[in-house]
């Protein structure tokens, strides 16, 4: 019998430019309108895989696992520096997170994987934000309507169906007098139900006054949210602060890039 080899494959040296490269790579296919599915897809990855070696020439060959996982980790970076620049004290100036030290000294003992950007620009972020913005608009491009349908020609009209028999003779029934209570003439009014879109007219409001920072995008996402009823309510319910924003920047994370990266989990280069 065969013995299968399991021996693990050797880890990968990435170096900024490496790194920015890769990027490169997958902008440029976002850009050309192709889907996530294609843009983390396996056949993206070879190709990048094989660009990387050709131009850096690495110490270590890169395979299509080292894209996989790479994307990975950039992706979960990306949505670390995106909870920053909407976490409470922050602030991006296109460069760099900032805060006061004290910002800083709170928010890392419940989010350590942001320590990382304390005075440390990170450079990808912006090619990042783009390449995921336009993988976003692809994803909520209008599907192509159908062709028009020929209207089936009408049949030709039948004939008028015979008039009604007139109706019987009106008879008068006498009433006996009963016990009965009179009808209210004041019936008490129903109340209709609360309007279900309330809850999210109610938060976008709500994200309008407490998040007015946010650009254009990520604004329209967070709207986009609170259609549902029940996200709206979460929102409404949480008291203002870092929880509340970790929640909102993971959930518009979630909301541009994981819908459409659910079918391409067979075969994807940053699953």
């Amino acid at each position: 019998m065969k013995k299968k080899n399991l021996a693990a494959e050797p880890r990968a040296y990435w170096t900024p430019p490496m790194e920015e490269y890769l990027v490169d790579i997958l902008l440029a296919e976002a850009k050309e309108g192709k889907s996530a599915r294609v843009v983390f897809g396996k056949g993206t990855g070879q190709a990048a895989a094989g660009k990387i070696n050709e131009k850096f020439t690495p110490v270590v060959t890169i395979t299509t696992k080292h894209i996989r996982n790479k994307v990975v980790n950039l992706k979960s970076k990306y949505a670390t520096h995106l909870a920053l620049t909407t976490a409470e004290g922050f602030s991006w100036d296109g460069e760099a997170i900032t805060a006061p030290e004290e910002v800083w000294d709170v928010y890392v003992v419940t989010h350590p994987g942001a320590a990382i950007f304390y005075d440390n620009p990170w450079r990808l972020y912006g090619k990042l934000r783009e390449l995921f913005e336009h993988i976003h608009h692809r994803a909520a491009r209008p599907a192509i309507p159908p062709a028009p349908v020929e209207p089936t020609p009408a049949p030709s009209p039948s004939p008028p169906p015979p008039p009604p028999p007139p109706p019987p003779a009106a008879t008068i029934t006498k009433h006996e007098p009963t016990n009965d209570p009179p009808p209210n003439p004041f019936p008490t009014p129903t109340t209709s139900p609360p309007d279900p879109a309330s809850k999210g007219e109610l938060a976008i409001r709500a994200l309008q006054a407490a998040y007015a920072h946010l650009d254009d995008w990520n604004m329209v996402v967070a709207f986009t949210l609170m259609e549902d009823a029940a996200k709206a309510s979460v929102f409404l319910a949480m008291n203002s602060g870092p929880v509340r924003d970790k929640w909102l920047a993971l959930q518009i994370v979630h909301e541009k890039f994981c819908a459409e990266l659910k079918g391409a989990a067979a075969g994807v280069v940053g699953g």
